[in-house]
């Protein structure tokens, strides 16, 4: 009778996981920021290269599809087809390693990716984090940005100071918005259409400020999936990659997290 049970369990076990890698909804955004070798505190954010090219190569072998943020956003305000198990590849803050480590990766398989930056420490440090203890990071300047767009990486607005916009005043919080917008349109001599949240700082009041900022969508850090009529444009959800998804069971981590992501929420 035991012997049963245990043959029964496995039966189920099997018959989940083929299911798993065969379901998969919608499109699911991934959501990085440094990609380095750092060690410390700002490890919390970062991902090794070698992680990150792994995951990068694991996208290519599982059958993913990665395509742009814009593909994204298309399908899930206007409902047109996606490729099968479709993917796309967000960056936030601005590093400088996303120049060099991440982008010669996405290059490598022809990736399309999205980097969001804070316009108004273009060329500096990660000065946000500085007064929690992480260590200074560089961030790209105008010249690697606008290198980016020209070989196919979007760059969009992340704040002009990285401000988490649910605990500034009205007016910083239509500045930090609007001016956002304009600097990087300024720079980069194209309209930008989309928005991450610092911090994943978004309320009903910023929703709105984005929107009258004249944004089509925005991108928030909650897990999850996104499901044409079912996501919502101006909280869009991502799945976090971080400094625990290095190394052996890291990897096996964000392959199940991946797994996991595209089949919530419904």
């Amino acid at each position: 009778m035991s012997r049963w049970w245990i043959w029964l369990v496995v039966v189920f076990l099997v018959i989940g996981l083929l299911f798993l890698n065969r379901a998969h909804f919608g499109v699911i955004v991934l959501h990085y920021h440094a990609i380095n070798d750092r060690t410390g505190k700002e490890e919390i954010i970062a991902v090794r290269p070698e992680d990150f090219a792994w995951h990068m190569e694991y996208l290519k072998k599982a059958g993913y599809n990665v395509i742009p943020l814009k593909q994204a956003v298309e399908y899930l305000s206007e409902g047109t087809e996606l490729p099968r198990k479709a993917v796309t590849i967000s960056f936030d803050d601005g590093y400088m390693d996303n120049y060099k480590n991440a982008f010669p990766i996405l290059k490598k398989h022809n990736y399309p990716a999205t980097v969001f930056v804070a316009t108004g420490e273009v060329g500096g440090i990660n000065r946000w984090d500085l007064g929690r203890g992480f260590a200074e990071l560089a961030l790209m300047d105008w010249d690697q940005i606008i290198t980016l767009e020209e070989k196919g990486i979007a760059v969009m607005p992340h704040t002009v100071h990285h401000v988490d916009l649910t605990t500034v005043s009205k007016v910083r919080r239509k500045e930090e918005i609007n001016l956002s917008k304009k600097v990087l349109e300024d720079h980069l001599g194209r309209e930008v259409t989309y928005f991450s949240y610092p911090d994943s700082g978004v309320n009903d009041e910023v929703v709105a400020e984005v929107k009258k900022a004249g944004f089509g969508a925005a991108f928030t850090s909650s897990f999850g999936t996104n499901v044409y009529k079912k996501a919502d444009l101006y909280r869009i959800r991502r799945m976090p990659v971080k400094e625990i998804h290095k190394g052996f069971w890291g990897r096996l981590l964000f392959v199940i997290e991946l797994k996991l992501c595209s089949l919530y929420p419904f």
